[in-house]
């Protein structure tokens, strides 16, 4: 009887790991609304593979997420978004170009700790100082200094030196 048991055990096991592996992931139902596959998606990824998406690995490609089935992006111009015709050293249009990945992070992330880990990286990078020491990014100062709380220190020191 003890044999009988285990057997049927097992078996229910296998029919049941069987239908977890025949369902369709979400993200991959074309039949599901588009806002359910992309939470699905994202909700899948882990925080390196999302900014993968997000970075460039090229001029005119993102990587993609292969452990999930999705292929990397080629674009005609590029992932820092539409721009003019350039030449290959010419970067006049190169401030637009964090204006576009924060475009994409506040729609994705607004202020989560991806826009944290965002910001951290770009004040980590050399090349990335070196690119702000010379082209302009109005919204990397406010984030940098909302996230990394510089406004914060300065106001809770001056109520410590009100009181």
């Amino acid at each position: 009887m003890n044999m009988k048991f285990k057997a049927m055990l097992l078996g229910l096991s296998v029919m049941t790991a069987l239908s977890a592996f025949a369902q369709k992931p979400v993200y991959l139902d074309t039949g599901k609304p588009i806002e359910e596959r992309v939470k699905d998606a994202l909700n899948r990824m882990t925080l390196e593979e999302k900014v993968k998406m997000i970075h460039a690995q090229s001029k005119f490609s993102s990587a993609g997420v292969p452990r999930l089935g999705i292929p990397e992006v080629w674009a005609t111009d590029g992932p820092h978004g539409i721009r003019p015709e350039v030449l290959w050293d010419e970067w006049d249009q190169a401030g637009n170009t964090l204006e576009y990945a924060f475009d994409f992070m506040e729609a994705a992330f607004y202020n989560s700790q991806e826009m944290v880990m965002f910001v951290s990286g770009i004040n980590t990078d050399f090349y990335c100082v070196r690119f702000l020491e010379t082209y302009e990014c109005e919204r990397y100062v406010r984030y940098n200094r909302d996230l990394l709380f510089e406004d914060v220190s300065q106001q809770i020191r001056r109520r410590i030196e009100e009181l």
